[in-house]
């Protein structure tokens, strides 16, 4: 089992968390994958790249500790883990092994750091081009520009139409628990305005981690920070994961 760790010491706890990701998939320990995963996990790849179809293959947690179970798996078992983003509470890392690239993201849940969304693609298809970083620059641009201009449209454009946005909240008996808006509920809110003008129109955005048809981003805005996972559908770019949190800002 793997290091549950801690919210102020995580980058070490988080890699173990991705380690019994990956290798209780590889070796066969369901009780292990199940212990690093949230039970609302949202794991995702995508059905048919090449098409640009927007179908998208899921894998929820429990289909992953049942995947699991079947192992042993005839692959190699070194990884390359890395932590590119933590903010507080929530997490982004990206996991490679023989067979996969998989980029998740991870929240604090008191008592150890979980994945709640998976974003994967083969591991032989990954090419990080500067055309494919710059496209996904551009769609930050137009995902930050939206918030501040109220333009539904734009959201509507750049969000996949099965989105899952989430954070972390405390419920009434004080645990932490996964919040969630689907893309018309996060329509609705841009709609109503996000009480952005005191910040003007400046923004962060960075890119974390580009695959092939997959990337990783974080985004500093207003109120938040954002993780997000984008994956490309034919030439167009999405927004198909967001976890994130409210930064502590006086007023």
């Amino acid at each position: 089992m793997g290091v549950a760790g801690s919210a102020s010491e995580p980058r070490e706890a988080i890699v173990a968390t991705c380690t019994d990701y990956a290798i209780s998939w590889l070796e066969g320990d369901p009780e292990r994958m199940a212990d690093c995963l949230h039970r609302r996990l949202v794991k995702r790849a995508l059905a048919d790249p090449a098409s640009g179809s927007l179908d998208l293959d899921e894998a929820p947690y429990d289909a992953m500790v049942v995947a699991a179970a079947r192992g042993p798996r005839p692959y190699g078992r070194e990884l390359s883990i890395e932590v590119h983003d933590i903010s507080e509470d929530i997490a982004s890392a990206s996991v490679l092994s023989e067979p996969w690239l998989d980029l998740v993201h991870l929240a604090w849940f008191g008592d150890r750091w979980r994945i709640v969304n998976v974003l994967y693609e083969p591991r032989a298809t990954i090419v990080d081009a500067p055309a494919d970083r710059i496209a996904v620059t551009d769609l930050l641009d137009a995902y930050a520009r939206s918030a501040f201009d109220e333009d539904a449209d734009v959201v509507l454009a750049t969000h996949h139409p099965v989105l899952a946005e989430r954070r972390v909240v405390l419920d009434k008996e004080g645990s932490r628990v996964l919040e969630e808006l689907d893309r018309d509920e996060v329509v609705d809110a841009v709609r109503r305005g996000l009480d952005l003008e005191r910040f003007g129109r400046t923004w962060q955005a960075r890119v974390l981690e580009v695959g092939h048809d997959i990337a990783a981003v974080k985004v500093t805005m207003g109120w938040w920070d954002f993780e997000l996972h984008l994956a490309r559908f034919g030439l167009r770019w999405m927004i198909v994961n967001i976890l994130y949190r409210t930064l502590p800002i006086d007023g």
